[in-house]
């Protein structure tokens, strides 16, 4: 697998065709960055919906946890999303 902070710069501002392509080359869906955080850390809060499902369907770690100790789940509380909470509430 290749790492790449790009995988979660890219989520976070909701590009799926960037994620599509990073994660089509190589990039693994679940690479921590700073503090632990992922692509889908990125991706639910900043509430890119559309980001999150794609990282999913690719198994994204829903389980991820910051080290801090915050999960991708534990950010949609925060940011108040339900969509995103069913998202992975589903997973």
């Amino acid at each position: 697998m290749i790492n790449s902070p790009e995988l979660e710069y890219w989520a976070s501002l909701g590009n799926t065709d960037k994620v599509r392509e990073l994660i089509g080359s190589g990039c693994d869906v679940n690479e921590r960055g700073d503090n632990g955080y992922t692509a889908l850390h990125a991706a639910v809060l900043n509430r890119q919906v559309d980001v999150v499902r794609l990282l999913l369907e690719r198994g994204a770690d829903i389980h991820a946890k910051l080290d801090s100790g915050q999960t991708p789940e534990d950010f949609a509380v925060i940011v108040k999303d339900p969509q995103i909470l069913v998202l992975l509430r589903s997973h």
